[in-house]
């Protein structure tokens, strides 16, 4: 995936949603009706309507600029409010231009409480799919490529000296460089050793380094502790020298 080029990507994105689409309206068909669901000639029609309506919202909405490696809140949001405008629409299509313009009557039984040409928990239903599969599908994405980088391409073996926030942020910044792979954090803290500080490890202290150097090669020291003093800073560097 990381090698295709964007045109290639869109496509495989725009067919993975079409058939997730499709997936979530079935899914919620049989969540609702407690069978397995198999539509009639006439109820096809609401599937077919579904990439209609989904892909050209999905498209304003920028879920195909998205870079889903990098995905974040924003990229999330833009989801929600894409699924829940494209159910929306796909209801008002399918109760109003099918019956009034295409001649299509799409019916239930009425034990089911579909007055309409659906049951009413439908959309609801069609909707919290939609954030499972089109919202989880990217997630996934993202957590299977962010390892891509640092296990393959990475050229570069990395620890941070320092669990302040000049390291997390120079940590965060590096993370997105595929040449990088950050092997950890190096503290001289005894309290944080072995704790997780935003996926991160805590390996240890300095005597941790030489046991990495014995098994990683190349390997680079980034400090980022910029409160240390100059006497401090100088005694580390003499024993980072080798």
């Amino acid at each position: 995936i990381p090698n295709l080029s964007r045109i290639q990507k869109r496509a495989l994105m725009i067919t993975t949603d079409t058939v997730l689409v499709l997936l979530s309206l079935w899914l919620a068909f049989v969540l609702r009706l407690g069978v397995w669901f198999q539509p009639s000639q006439s109820q096809l029609w609401m599937f077919i309507w579904v990439p209609i309506v989904a892909i050209p919202i999905f498209t304003k909405f920028g879920l195909y600029r998205e870079i889903v490696r990098y995905i974040g809140y924003k990229g999330m949001l833009a989801i929600t409010q894409a699924t829940g405008l494209m159910v929306l629409l796909w209801s008002l299509v399918i109760i109003t231009l099918l019956p009034l313009y295409f001649g299509v009557e799409i019916t239930f039984p009425r034990y089911l409480g579909a007055d309409l040409a659906f049951p009413r928990s439908i959309p609801v239903l069609f909707w919290m799919l939609l954030l499972l599969t089109i919202g989880g599908s990217r997630q996934a994405v993202r957590w299977l490529l962010s390892g891509y980088p640092s296990t393959i391409l990475a050229k570069r073996n990395v620890l941070i000296y320092g669990a302040g926030r000049t390291g997390l942020e120079l940590a965060s910044s590096l993370s997105h460089n595929v040449d990088i792979r950050i092997l950890g954090i190096i503290d001289d803290d005894k309290t944080l050793h072995g704790h997780h500080i935003q996926s991160l490890k805590v390996l240890g202290d300095r005597s941790e380094i030489v046991k990495i150097r014995a098994v990683t090669n190349p390997l680079e020291i980034l400090l980022a502790m910029p409160a240390m003093k100059s006497e401090q800073r100088k005694e580390l560097l003499k024993y980072l020298e080798d």
